[in-house]
């Protein structure tokens, strides 16, 4: 999976578990809140109808003299009536069914009344808790009365008493007053209309009474606790304990409510989920294009910039360097890294041709020999010690070497001792080569012999250069074979020429294809020198030997001229002179020219003279070439820059070739001198001998 999809699955896996996590929390969050807001209401309603229920008592307000201000009834008959003011609409408006006033000592005075019934006897169970020191008549707590709940056959009473002084017969009299009323369908009915909530009153024998509502009490003394029940997805209900005037519960006011809380709830908890989506998408689309174009982008980029170095090999590419930040610290560390490879391996390969020159500068063979000729230690490179001792003398081990390099060892031996005491003399390493022959095959060996850091000694090293020795014949021979082409070819085309000459009637134009055949066969000579000389020592580097080869060129223009050499001499002076081929070709074309021109007619009508020749090195790195006769001369009017003749004409530009400078003396005959610098390398020095100190011969005429 590429980095760009994985980054999307990333993103998409986490927008979905962010949306799932934020779901969970707002779900135990936000809707635990919002139940928790729903049981406090819950409470809140029942405690409210509990509290409204017992405060209705509050309304009826005695005087303190015990007269009710509104209207009069009877509590009992005759003289022993209590005189209330106190009429039926009272009783209903405060929804009381039973007034009773107990004295001690004395018969109750009570009075019932119920809209649907009429008037209503004293319950006998309300009245069974009126006897004398019961809780009604003599309350815990003194002044103070008793509230709670009667049960009796037509249902439960909720009953309330407080002492009250009331005249009876004219008399004041102390006493306790009751009030209570059923708590019927009716009073739940209108104590619902009260509240504005759907209260019901059950019995604790209710079998749909939940469980834990009685469960749920607390100790006594202490604030009875609400009860909550979840009845559906669209209801709950809250259960209030009401107490006897003991204290103990003796039933239950249940309240039932809807749940708009828990709705209003389920509604907010959609709306935060659809804005944590939208804002997870959002965000997640927004994250995503900021990582793509911040980090994703660059990072691809940075791997393809590393793919590419790897694929490539190329050490010296580098990865784009962008921004100013870890990212960018991370591809500069690449670009070092790449630039410390390269450096690496530039290293490596550089010690890789180190070692393979070390490699091919081990000797094959190393030995240590004393002055006398002994051998001291010998070791090859291949097969580690090659001597053996073979005896002692004098406690000194003699050794020999083996049977495998016994014929090698020989000649080393011998072909060195003339080289041993110069390099003991002179510190200096004494080179040589020989050949040896080994099974019919020819090797070749070089040997170096230097004095060793112990006195009296010498270390020789031998190497194999077969292998160098059949490359260079190799090319020897291939270089030979070229130029003998070429001079064939020259050759052919000289023979050409002459073959031309000869179906021509024309002096003049026969006399110049036989110039053409002349100047051929001087550069065919060069190449027949090169190919003939190629492998002597001094011409390994393709020079001629420019003396020998001038020797020859003189000696077949006069032949060619039938020159008498009794009557015209020739004095040459170039022993030792090697040019290049560059060099070769242009000066033995230029002493075609002019000797052609001196034996012409520098000497008419069988005049004699001298022809000389002298080339040489001089100090400061050039060769000077001098070509000259004492003939008659060139005739006065000849400049050599204007000259119509061909011969000067192309000894002109043949100098312009060489880079040489041209002088003419014309004092004595025509000398001609050139001095130019040969096409070598530039740490060689120039070859020749050093030049004449006087002119050899007489040097007049000619031209």
């Amino acid at each position: 999976m590429s980095l760009r999809r994985r980054a999307l699955v990333i993103t998409i896996v986490a927008i979905v578990a962010a949306i799932v996590i934020s779901l969970i929390v707002s779900q135990i969050v936000l809707m635990r809140r919002f139940d928790r807001l729903e049981e406090r209401e819950t409470r809140q309603s029942v405690s409210r109808a509990v509290t409204t229920l017992y405060s209705e008592f509050s309304a009826v307000n005695m005087a303190s003299d015990g007269e009710l201000t509104t209207g009069s009834i009877a509590l009992g008959d005759g003289d022993a009536s209590v005189g209330l003011s106190l009429d039926n609409e009272t009783m209903a408006a405060l929804g009381l069914n039973f007034v009773v006033f107990a004295a001690p000592g004395r018969l109750l005075y009570g009075y019932g009344w119920d809209d649907g019934r009429g008037s209503l006897p004293l319950p006998a169970d309300l009245v069974a808790q009126m006897e004398p020191g019961s809780l009604l008549m003599q309350p815990p707590d003194g002044d103070s009365g008793v509230t709670g709940i009667v049960m009796e056959t037509w249902g439960p009473l909720l009953v309330t008493s407080y002492p009250a002084r009331v005249s009876v017969g004219g008399a004041l009299m102390d006493g306790m007053m009751v009030l209570a009323r059923y708590l019927d369908e009716d009073e739940m009915a209108r104590l619902s209309e009260v509240t504005g909530l759907a209260v019901t009153l059950r019995e604790l024998s209710d079998p749909e009474m939940p469980d834990g509502v009685l469960q749920s009490q607390m100790g006594a003394g202490e604030a009875a606790p609400v009860y909550i029940r979840v009845l559906g997805q669209n209801s709950i209900s809250g259960y209030g304990v009401l107490d006897d005037i003991y204290g103990q519960p003796a039933a239950v006011l249940q309240v039932d409510l809807p749940r708009d809380i828990h709705h209003q709830g389920q509604v907010a908890l959609l709306y935060l989920v659809c804005a944590i989506v939208a804002v997870a998408v959002v965000m997640g689309l927004a994250g995503g294009y900021l990582v793509q174009r911040a980090f994703l982008t660059r990072l691809l980029r940075l791997s393809s910039g590393v793919v590419r170095v790897r694929t490539t090999g190329d050490l010296a590419q580098r990865v784009d360097v962008t921004g100013n930040d870890e990212m960018t610290t991370l591809e500069m560390s690449i670009n070092s890294m790449l630039a410390s490879l390269e450096k690496s391996q530039k290293e490596l390969r550089e010690s890789e041709a180190q070692n393979k020159a070390l490699v091919k500068g081990i000797p094959d063979l190393m030995y240590r020999i004393g002055m006398d000729g002994t051998l001291l230690e010998g070791r090859s490179a291949r097969g580690g010690n090659i001597l053996e001792p073979y005896r002692q003398i004098q406690g000194k081990t003699l050794y020999h070497p083996t049977r495998q390099y016994s014929d090698l060892t020989r000649e080393v031996i011998q072909r060195g001792l003339d080289h041993m005491d110069v390099a003991l003399k002179t510190g200096e390493a004494q080179i040589f080569e020989f050949q040896l022959a080994v099974d019919g095959r020819d090797y070749f060996y070089e040997v170096r012999m230097m004095a060793s850091e112990k006195e009296g000694e010498l270390l020789c090293v031998v190497f194999d250069v077969t292998q160098r020795h059949a490359e260079a014949e190799k090319k020897e021979t291939l270089i030979k074979e070229i130029h003998h082409r070429v001079k064939n070819n020259l050759q052919v085309i000289a023979s050409l020429l002459y073959l031309q000459s000869t179906r021509l009637s024309d002096p003049k134009i026969v006399h110049m294809f036989e110039e053409s055949s002349n100047r051929v066969k001087s550069i065919s000579l060069i190449h027949e020198k090169l190919y003939k000389e190629r492998l002597q020592p001094h011409n390994s580097r393709g020079e001629v030997d420019f003396g020998e080869y001038v020797r020859d060129l003189t000696n077949a223009l006069f032949a060619s001229y039938g020159v008498d050499r009794r009557s015209i001499h020739l004095v040459l002076d170039a022993s030792n002179v090697y040019l290049s081929l560059d060099s070769a070709v242009p000066c033995g074309l230029i002493v075609n020219e002019l000797i052609s021109n001196s034996l012409k007619y520098a000497f008419p009508d069988g005049r004699a003279g001298e022809i000389h020749i002298t080339i040489f090195g001089d100090a400061d790195g050039r060769t000077t070439m001098i070509i000259g006769d004492n003939g008659v001369g060139l005739p006065p009017e000849t400049d050599l820059e204007k000259s119509t003749s061909l011969g000067l004409r192309l000894v002109k530009m043949l100098g312009q070739q060489l880079g040489a400078e041209v002088q003419v003396n014309r004092s004595r005959g025509t000398e001609f001198k050139f001095k130019f610098t040969d096409f070598r390398r530039k740490d060689d020095s120039p070859s020749g001998t050093p030049p004449p100190k006087e002119a050899v011969g007489t040097r007049t005429g000619g031209g």
